[in-house]
């Protein structure tokens, strides 16, 4: 055996007596995570439960909006949505919070009062309630996760908040667009 690979060996037991001593004594691994704040296990399972209803909603509006600018605003949100969903799910299985498989009561309903419509007042309704909304509770709920006591959550708001900023500017301006057409129609 080379004298480096004794030393790596040797390093190797030393770190694994070690491990095995600071376990003994009822320390934590390293490697396991500090539990969450409830708020923080609240945060991740209604910002899931955001991002599910998010993508729904963009997928129904991308076949029922007659609008451009709506079915782009849906594109978008789907696309940046479906990152953050991804990004919210491996955050949460790394912190041991399960998130739920379904779209839980009152997300449902959004997407309930979107169903039965089409065409102008589907887009009215999903400019409103999916877009601006949904989106202001989203910026909230984000903004108050930014003062988390886990880094890991306060980065992901801090680095989601300026997409949901976005998605919710963009919603206003169709929203203004489509009361500015609507008076000079008049």
């Amino acid at each position: 055996m080379t004298f480096a690979a004794a030393r790596n060996t040797f390093a190797a037991a030393v770190l694994s007596a070690a491990v095995g001593f600071n376990l003994a004594l009822g320390a934590e691994p390293a490697t396991r995570a500090a539990p969450l704040l409830p708020d923080d296990v609240d945060f991740l399972v209604t910002a899931w439960q955001f991002g599910l209803v998010q993508v729904r909603a963009a997928e129904s509006a991308v076949g029922k909006s007659s609008r451009r600018d709506v079915r782009s605003l849906a594109e978008q949100g789907a696309l940046g949505e479906s990152l953050a969903n991804d990004r919210l799910h491996t955050l949460a299985a790394d912190k041991g919070v399960p998130l739920p498989e379904e779209i839980d009561r009152a997300h449902r309903a959004l997407l309930g009062a979107l169903e039965p419509l089409i065409g102008a007042a589907f887009d009215a309704e999903y400019v409103r309630d999916a877009g601006i909304i949904a989106h202001e509770q989203a910026v909230a709920l984000f903004e108050r996760a930014r003062d988390s006591a886990d880094l890991d959550v306060r980065r992901f708001a801090e680095e989601t908040l300026p997409v949901l900023r976005q998605q919710l500017e963009h919603a206003r301006r169709i929203e203004a667009e489509s009361v500015a057409r609507r008076v000079a129609i008049r």
